[in-house]
């Protein structure tokens, strides 16, 4: 007994707005994934074929949804006159209104299709004793929990489901935990990337790398399950998809965009395959707001031509560690403010989100003309055509800004500066308020950002190599796997008859020997390309060291930046003259 479980086809999805011959280009993407997907069923010859939900992309799908479905069906009907259809609604196809049946009602209509859209459903198939239990989504998630009963009398307990194992239950404790000693085999939809949790448990996955972060997927297969419940074993059929590509982030300099486009520029042409047709994400890390402040507008537009999309997202700051929790404030703080030495008064902080930034003096002269504009007992902006008062100003923190989550951190500095419309004493007191550190200090300052900055970039490129070469690696694995389990096919179906394809003669004898011969360095291909799939993953993330430098530069940028060096042709000067390293280099 043979069972065919796909799982998650999302039809109608329309994830951007590309589109071609007048199908949105996703949509298509996730129809023609269907139609492939029955395809390669019809000639795998299962006795059932299990859809476990999320069959639709929406409740209420488009009027192409549908008609990529029937056309699916037809297909599989034609092919397998005698093949019947188990389906069970997903949450994407399930109506937030209970009493509406969601569009997985119009297939119980169809001939050889079961379906359960909200409550469970037993169908018996006596002609190949086969019970199967169908739990749609709303089902699942109802309460009380539905019983999950086995038919003692049936040859074979199926169940098809949208939740979990036993063994996971307490991770959630809203779950509908599965017993799978119980069945002999239990169906899984809902999971995209696919897997075992347990024995006699299979998740099949997504046809298609579906959802609004397709990227996370990327070393992921998408296909189907074969199923041989006499044997009680699963075989995963992997499915050709759009592919997607997250590149590695790129560390840009908000002044010079020459910079930033000379790294990813770097990056695209060591990709392998190119970036033609494929979902593209590009991160830039830097303090940027826009991309084309970091990378010139004509790559930008190159890009956007060839792939058939592509999400550029900025990642301003420091990185910050994936573990490292975000400091958080419980309990109300003030700011004090001063005129002239003699205390004004206190604005209040109330407990949220806030950030007080003035590091360069431009900055700190902006802040306190801003601060000095608010009432100091209310915070309230000033009547209409009100300036600020003139005289130097000086703030401090009132109670602990950081008493939950920054203990270890600097405390934020008192702002001493002077009003926009006056001048402050002469001497050493403004040299000492301007924030410039003395030369020589200044020099070893530059000399170490320097240095670091060039380890990194060495690093990143060594970082992006092997994370490239591993993809590579990884997808040559994959073309040469579906090449041989396609000839394997082929010479199984044609027997002793099949042609040597070097001399074009039957094979006759030969044959069993050329099965297994293909049947190993199938199995060594397979092994092969789960090994770089691993080193694929390993490489997903940058090396710890590699991050803590990068923050590092970061932090002697802004150190730079704060002493007044950038005004002198270090980061952030801009003008087009390119990085700090580049000119530190060529000087």
């Amino acid at each position: 007994m043979r069972v065919a479980h796909l799982s998650d086809l999302h039809l109608g999805a329309r994830a951007y707005p590309r589109r071609e011959g007048g199908w949105n280009l996703r949509e298509r993407d996730v129809a023609s994934a269907v139609q492939n997907a029955f395809l390669a069923v019809i000639r795998l010859e299962p006795r059932v074929v299990i859809l476990s939900g999320d069959l639709f992309d929406d409740p209420d799908p488009p009027s192409t949804a549908f008609l990529s479905l029937l056309r699916g069906l037809d297909t599989l009907r034609q092919g397998l006159p005698d093949v019947v259809v188990l389906a069970i609604a997903g949450g994407r196809d399930t109506p937030a209104v209970d009493v509406e049946p969601g569009p997985l009602a119009v297939l119980d209509a169809l001939p050889g299709v079961e379906a359960a859209a909200g409550s469970p459903r037993s169908v018996h198939l006596e002609s190949l004793g086969l019970h199967a239990l169908l739990v749609p989504h709303r089902a699942a998630r109802a309460s009380p929990r539905p019983e999950l009963r086995p038919d003692p009398s049936a040859r074979w307990n199926l169940l098809v489901v949208r939740g979990m194992t036993a063994d996971r239950a307490g991770e959630h404790d809203d779950a509908l935990v599965i017993d799978p000693a119980r069945w002999d085999w239990v169906a899984v939809g809902g999971d995209h990337a696919g897997g075992v949790p347990a024995p006699g448990v299979r998740v099949a996955g997504s046809l298609e790398r579906v959802g609004v972060d397709p990227w996370k997927m990327q070393s992921d297969d998408t296909g189907f399950v074969m199923v041989d419940l006499e044997k009680g074993t699963s075989e995963f059929h992997s499915l050709p998809g759009r592919p997607v590509v997250d590149l590695a982030p790129v560390l840009v300099d908000p002044g010079d965009p020459a910079v930033g486009t000379r790294r990813l520029r770097e990056l695209l042409e060591g990709l392998p395959g190119g970036i033609d047709g494929k979902l593209l994400r590009v991160r830039l890390q830097g303090d940027v707001i826009r991309a084309d402040e970091a990378i010139e507008p004509g790559l930008l537009r190159a890009i956007r031509d060839r792939a058939a999309h592509v999400e550029i997202r900025l990642d301003a700051g420091v990185p910050q560690d994936p573990g490292e929790e975000i400091p958080r404030r419980s309990a109300p703080v003030g700011l004090a403010w001063s005129r002239h030495g003699k205390e004004g008064g206190t604005l209040a902080l109330d407990t949220g989100i806030w950030a007080l930034t003035a590091e360069a003096e431009a900055d700190r002269v902006a802040l306190a003309t801003a601060l000095a504009r608010l009432d100091p007992s209310t915070g309230a902006a000033p009547a209409p055509g009100s300036g600020p008062p003139s005289g130097a100003f000086g703030f401090r923190w009132v109670g602990d800004p950081g008493n939950a989550g920054n203990a270890g951190r600097p405390s934020p500095r008192p702002l001493q500066t002077e009003n926009a419309g006056s001048k402050a004493d002469a001497g050493s007191d403004a040299d000492a308020g301007s924030g410039q550190a003395p030369a020589p200090d200044r020099a070893a300052l530059r000399a170490e950002w320097v240095e670091l900055a060039g380890e990194v970039e060495a690093g990143s490129l060594e970082w992006v190599r092997d994370r490239q070469a591993a993809e590579s690696r990884l997808e040559s694995c994959r073309e040469r796997a579906h090449e041989l389990r396609a000839r394997i096919r082929q010479l199984g179906e044609q027997g002793p008859r099949a042609r040597c394809p070097t001399c074009r003669k039957p094979l006759g004898e030969a044959h069993p020997e050329l099965m297994a011969t293909l049947e190993d360095e199938w199995e060594a291909v397979v092994q092969d390309g789960t090994w770089w799939r691993r080193r694929r993953e390993q490489l997903e993330d940058k090396p710890a060291g590699l991050r803590e430098m990068e923050r590092e530069v970061l932090r002697l940028q802004a150190r730079l930046q704060a002493r007044g060096v950038a005004g002198s042709g270090e980061p952030g000067a801009g003008g087009g003259r390119g990085s700090g390293v580049e000119r530190e280099v060529n000087r």
